[in-house]
């Protein structure tokens, strides 16, 4: 291994290392990284940053690195914001290296770690701290004969639900500044428009992929088989992205028929996907059923529950397990604040969460 490749290799031993740790030992009973672990994290953080001041420094083991220690930091299950220094770091890059005369994306892989960045953005669009707002598209509203979109089967769905995501994100905030002031009825006006558009390009995607089934790349091909569970994996994101917009920018309650609507499929969807331990879309559900959790009552909870514990001892996955901790205490404290309505969880989110422990709710992604 040689000295230009230091950062990766420590990375790379930290991510190996956290896994081992989590198959040998039992249910984490604090979410923090083991003396090893840290150190070899803190170990490819120091070689990275000599690695970025190095002038002609190759950019894929830079980006490699960067998303190996993401991982690491989030798969953790710490839930704080030490996972954003790489995304954002990420980004950077990649305006650089866009930036390049002569950009070839063939030569940094620049499509695979693309398609991992905007996943991540996307995602981080609807964590309740958010911050992507400068990377949203000024245009999300999805066209019927728009063709560029494709079934990303390294994210679990269709690749223009990324835009949706960040919209949906951009709008969170704007809807949060347009409460703080009372003159900005026509901010209100606009993001409830926006919010509009954008349940409208959802249930296309939903009908459009239904219809036609799922677009996949160039000549790629999966059995039959294969490509239900895909359809139903990116079935879950799809209405996982309505819950976002019906709850945080909508402001329905959580058990409007469109909110437990989504729920119900959400659940119907990830229970027909096949727990398998090689690649294959169950390693891809963490996200759709935590957002399904975050709103779900009765026997759905239950189920939440059951599918979260089979998804982590399969995986073993810190994070997993970390979701399911942080959706208990919602609805202990939800069923608490609202106990004429048995089950349902309380209208604003936001009311609600200041009632947990902030220790234990920092910056959670459920990835």
């Amino acid at each position: 291994m040689t000295h230009q490749s230091d950062s990766l290799l420590y990375a790379t031993m930290a991510f190996a290392a956290l896994h081992r740790y989590t198959l040998l030992n039992e249910l984490p009973a604090q979410f923090m990284p083991e003396d090893l672990v840290a150190n070899l994290i803190a170990s490819s953080m120091r070689c990275l940053r000599r690695d970025l001041e190095t002038p002609g420094y190759p950019v894929q083991p830079l980006l490699h690195t960067i998303r190996t220690l993401c991982h690491c930091e989030i798969f953790s299950g710490r839930a704080n914001s030490s996972w954003r220094v790489h995304v954002n770091g990420a980004g950077a890059m990649f305006n650089e290296i866009a930036s390049r005369i002569n950009f070839n994306e063939s030569e940094y892989s620049f499509w695979l770690w693309s398609r991992w960045f905007w996943s991540i953005q996307a995602l981080t669009a609807t964590t309740e701290v958010g911050k992507v707002s400068e990377l949203a598209s000024a245009n999300s509203v999805i066209r019927e004969d728009d063709q560029s979109y494709f079934f990303d089967t390294y994210t679990g769905y269709s690749s223009d639900l990324n835009i949706v995501l960040m919209e949906i994100g951009l709008l969170m905030h704007r809807g949060e500044a347009a409460d703080l002031n009372t003159e900005s009825g026509e901010t209100a006006c606009g993001v409830e428009e926006k919010s509009d558009q954008l349940e409208t390009s959802i249930k296309y995607m939903i009908r459009r992929d239904a219809d036609f089934g799922l677009k996949f790349p160039g000549d790629v091909l999966h059995n039959p088989g294969m490509t239900v569970q895909f359809q139903a994996c990116n079935t879950a994101y799809q209405y996982a992205s309505l819950i976002h917009l019906y709850r945080r920018v909508k402001c329905l309650p959580s058990f409007s028929s469109e909110v437990q609507g989504c729920v119900r499929a959400i659940l119907d969807a990830v229970s027909a996907i096949t727990p398998v331990t090689t690649l294959s879309p169950w390693i891809l559900l963490t996200t759709p059923l935590f957002t399904a959790g975050c709103e779900a009552v009765g026997q759905d909870r239950k189920l939440v529950k059951e599918l979260l514990q089979e998804l982590y001892f399969t995986l073993h996955i810190r994070n997993i397990i970390r979701a399911l901790e942080i959706l208990e205490r919602r609805w202990e404290v939800y069923d608490r604040s609202r106990p004429s309505i048995a089950g349902h969880v309380d209208e604003h989110v936001g009311g609600s969460m200041d009632e947990v422990d902030s220790a234990d709710w920092l910056d959670f992604i459920p990835y």
